[in-house]
């Protein structure tokens, strides 16, 4: 079973789209030249690094970066992006249909977009927050704004910490459900758990983008928007695990579930241990002023003996 790449219709075997940029493209016309995915699908290969210094890069669907002669070169493949874009589009329209088939046929040049897409919206999401916390730590404090300057988080800081938080989130659920399925003795590699988390991401990165804008309207329910997201995000991992035939629907219940659980640890101790970074040095500085528990006990017993 495939899909009509324009239009994502879905195909029988041997069956064509009859849409009109299937039929342009069948007929040779060049009114879709320009920009479209016709000219997405040449992968240039890697180059080894010749005696006369010069080394090709890492080159992908979306464009390729070469080092000649001490000079960087990076081209942009327009349509590649343009590929992307439609398949983008695709997902968030059919996300069990298109995910199921971008899982299968995706490059990892679109996973990491993709996984990177719905990072820099939680990124932006964050960023607005803090600027609202900061608004309204400000308002509060009056004349006396300027007191409170040194402890007003950044913005830019919270943007480039949920994105890695985010990537990094998205990295440990792929290893989770890859572990799942070779449980299951699914004959899968770890690109294609990726492309599982990143059908995820491109479904939930509209609705974190709107409650990044809700934030300047009601913040609760921004708030409650974007954690929704997140469970959208699962729904659409249990949907699309269930098409695995040693998997099935009845199983997919209790991997999710375990799933879960896994995920909620992870980003528990990965929120633990992160959660300092989003603070001002400021506060970080006062933070460590306070005693530990054991230099407490320390002391306790340096008084008593």
């Amino acid at each position: 079973m495939s899909f009509c790449k324009y239009c994502g219709t879905q195909l029988g075997e041997g069956m064509l789209c009859n849409c009109e940029k299937a039929v342009a493209e069948r007929n040779g016309s060049t009114a879709y030249s320009a920009g479209t995915v016709n000219n997405v699908s040449n992968i240039n290969n890697v180059n080894n690094a010749n005696n006369t210094g010069n080394a090709n890069g890492v080159n992908g669907q979306a464009g390729s970066a070469s080092y000649n002669n001490g000079e960087l070169n990076i081209n942009i493949n327009v349509g590649a992006l343009s590929q992307i874009w439609v398949k983008f589009l695709m997902i968030c329209k059919k996300p069990v249909t298109a995910g199921r088939e971008f899982v299968k046929t995706a490059t990892m040049m679109e996973i990491i977009i993709f996984i990177l897409i719905q990072g820099i919206c939680s990124g932006l999401f964050a960023a607005v927050e803090i600027n609202r916390i900061n608004y309204f730590m400000k308002s509060k404090m009056g004349e006396y704004e300027d007191l409170i300057t040194k402890y007003l988080f950044s913005g830019i800081k919270g943007f480039f910490v949920t994105l890695m938080f985010s990537v990094l989130i998205s990295v440990i659920f792929a290893a989770v459900i890859f572990c799942v399925l070779k449980i299951k003795k699914e004959s899968v590699d770890f690109r294609e758990a990726l492309g599982i988390v990143s059908v995820r991401s491109a479904v939930e990165a509209p609705v974190i983008f709107v409650a990044a804008i809700l934030l300047f309207i009601y913040i609760p329910v921004a708030g409650m928007l974007f954690y929704i997201s997140s469970l959208i995000g699962i729904f659409i991992v249990a949907f699309l695990l269930s098409q695995y035939e040693k998997v099935g629907k009845d199983y997919t219940v209790y991997i999710m579930i375990a799933v879960v659980i896994v995920m909620l640890i992870a980003y528990y101790i990965v929120t633990v241990k992160g959660i300092r970074l989003y603070l001002p040095s400021a506060i970080n500085r006062e933070i460590d002023k306070i005693p530990t528990i054991s230099d407490m006990l320390e002391s306790i017993e340096k008084e008593l003996y």
